[in-house]
């Protein structure tokens, strides 16, 4: 007489049974790469959030009365009041009435400007020539290719450089330069 071990008997009955099991979970065809190939259920997917868009949009060439404050470039026309509110903000446009800028890190560059404000610090602002400047804040530089008629200074380590002439400077704060160029 012949002993078996166990384990060699229940073997083929466990794989019998592994295989039932699994063959209700995915068709055969699926694993054994014979069969049709069922097509994906389709899923339902959340329709997406809506984004805020800033006013005007970037590349927006309305702005008579315009208040930016997304992070973004915006290229604009001439202006009658432009307000740049926030941080990363670049701008290019023509000739702005008043322009205004709070914030911090902005990037502007004009045409002609009859007065600019700005609160904040290390903001670069270019334009061609500039009526008056009134200026709170630290580390920012403003360049001007003409003349300006007034500058006003409340803080410290600033740039304002004009390739023209400068009129009235009030300098109320340290280590501000207020310059014409040669």
């Amino acid at each position: 007489m012949t002993v078996r071990p166990k384990t060699l008997t229940l073997l083929p009955v466990a794989a019998v049974s592994l295989a039932l099991a699994l063959g209700g979970c995915t068709p055969l065809g699926t694993f054994a790469g014979f069969g049709e190939q069922g097509a994906p259920s389709p899923t339902a997917s959340p329709d997406p959030a809506p984004t805020a868009e800033p006013s005007p949009s970037p590349t927006s060439t309305d702005c008579d009365d315009a208040v930016l404050v997304e992070p973004g470039e915006y290229h604009m026309g001439d202006c009658v009041r432009l307000t740049v509110e926030g941080r990363d903000i670049q701008v290019h446009v023509g000739s702005v009435g008043t322009l205004i800028i709070r914030g911090a890190a902005n990037d502007v560059s004009a045409g002609d400007v009859g007065s600019l404000t700005i609160t904040g610090s290390v903001n670069d602002v270019d334009t061609l020539d500039l009526g008056t400047l009134d200026l709170n804040g630290r580390f920012n530089w403003i360049g001007v290719h003409g003349s300006v008629d007034r500058v006003a200074i409340d803080g410290d380590d600033n740039e304002v450089l004009a390739d023209g002439d400068i009129g009235q400077v009030e300098d109320r704060g340290d280590r501000n330069t207020v310059g014409s160029l040669p």
